[in-house]
């Protein structure tokens, strides 16, 4: 498997940063819990903005953490690598242009215009077509990383219950 040899370091480098996903959940569960969210009260404005930044920060470290794997993980496969850069850059056809007009011809395609979940389905088709086992192994990945994120979603609300259990 991929994981085990050259995709080994993102994949070690992924588990590691699930820990501050862990401990950012959990204290923005402990924070929450104390908060009436329900009605607009001005004198806990900042334990409801902690509770607002440590979510948002959550968030963003779990996307980060996502895109970060997904992307080092397939830059140690170069054969796919290339293969979704060329998919990504294919020069879109311009309809309105001649066949003998120099000036109109395939503009290519901005990167920065390709998603996250489009340059997910980039790969795995792409994947597909290299070799069979290669989308077996990424669809096995995409699943482990997102059960990882579910694993880290409820550890941080056992967490947070024992910061409760702690603090109360």
């Amino acid at each position: 498997m991929h994981v085990l040899d050259e995709g080994r370091k993102a994949f070690l480098e992924f588990l590691r940063n699930l820990t501050p996903q862990v401990a950012l959940l959990s204290l923005a569960y402990f924070i929450g819990t104390r908060l009436d969210l329900h009605r607009i009260d001005l004198s806990n404005w900042a334990a409801t903005l902690m509770f607002f930044a440590l979510v948002l920060l959550a968030i963003v470290s779990v996307a980060a953490n996502s895109i970060n794997f997904m992307s080092d993980y397939c830059r140690s496969l170069d054969v796919l690598d290339k293969a979704v850069k060329l998919r990504i850059s294919a020069p879109i056809p311009n309809p309105l242009a001649s066949p003998g007009c120099g000036c109109c011809g395939p503009e290519p395609r901005p990167a920065a215009k390709v998603g996250v979940l489009r340059l997910l389905g980039i790969t795995l088709k792409e994947a597909a077509k290299i070799k069979r086992s290669l989308l077996a192994e990424l669809l096995f990945t995409v699943f482990a990383v997102y059960a990882l994120m579910f694993a880290v979603f409820i550890s941080s609300i056992f967490g947070g219950a024992n910061l409760l259990k702690i603090a109360g």
